[in-house]
């Protein structure tokens, strides 16, 4: 009896131990924060590089169009160079050529006019000095009337004397011609060729500065433009892999 109550009690209280199966062990509460943690600096962390990604992008748009901007500028400033280039080539070339006219017509020109003219003006003072020894002698041995010979031979006079003036003006204006008009007009000439070109080198020299400066310019943007592109594909990858 008692082997029999012992094996019943035996019974009841193995029951319970063998049907019942292990309960699971609560998750502690450090766990749970540290992982939450992680995931919130996670998320951070993408979203601070899909921010990045967004302004570098802005930045890649704006480099662009400075890019082309700055392409622009050199396609323009060439031709405004051109332009001006053309036209201090063409000052020269005018210059030029009034020197060389001046040179190898002018000068031989009006010297031999000037000098054709004081020739007709010996020509003329000449021919009233004999005029007036003409008329002296023919009044000498003629019996006329005194204020009529006066009247002649002081009007031979005044013209033999004012033929003589004139030669002397002839002369002195061709001397100032030959050492002093035709020099100075040459040397005007010549200062002008000079200041011409020395503006064609300036245009020339400025062209090719400038379209030096524009190059760099255009090559530090490619090349901040180049790292921009490079920098957003190391974010998109780092995203992708967030």
């Amino acid at each position: 009896m008692q082997r029999a109550s012992s094996w019943a009690l035996f019974g009841l209280l193995a029951v319970p131990c063998g049907c019942s199966s292990p309960q699971p062990i609560p998750e502690a509460p450090q766990n749970r924060f540290a992982a939450n943690a992680a995931q919130a600096k996670s998320d951070s962390e993408a979203a601070d590089t899909r921010l990045k990604a967004a302004a570098l992008r802005r930045q890649i748009a704006l480099s662009e169009r400075k890019l082309e901007k700055a392409r622009m500028e050199i396609e323009l400033s060439r031709a405004q160079s051109g332009r001006a280039i053309d036209a201090a080539e063409r000052e020269v070339g005018i210059t030029q050529m009034k020197l060389a006219h001046l040179t190898e017509h002018k000068l031989q020109n009006r010297t031999g006019q000037a000098e054709l003219q004081l020739q007709r003006s010996r020509d003329n003072a000449l021919e009233a000095e004999e005029e007036l020894k003409q008329i002296e002698l023919m009044y000498k041995d003629q019996d006329l009337d005194d204020k009529t010979a006066e009247f002649v031979v002081a009007r031979g006079r005044r013209n033999a004397e004012r033929t003589k003036e004139a030669l002397k003006i002839q002369e002195r204006e061709l001397k100032a011609l030959k050492e002093v008009e035709l020099p100075l007009e040459m040397r005007s000439l010549e200062l002008e060729l000079q200041q011409k070109t020395s503006a064609l080198d300036r245009a020339r020299q400025e062209a090719q500065s400038g379209a030096f400066g524009k190059e760099i310019e255009v090559q530090a943007i490619e090349s901040e433009l180049i790292g921009q592109r490079e920098e957003l594909t190391a974010l998109e990858k780092k995203g992708a892999q967030q």
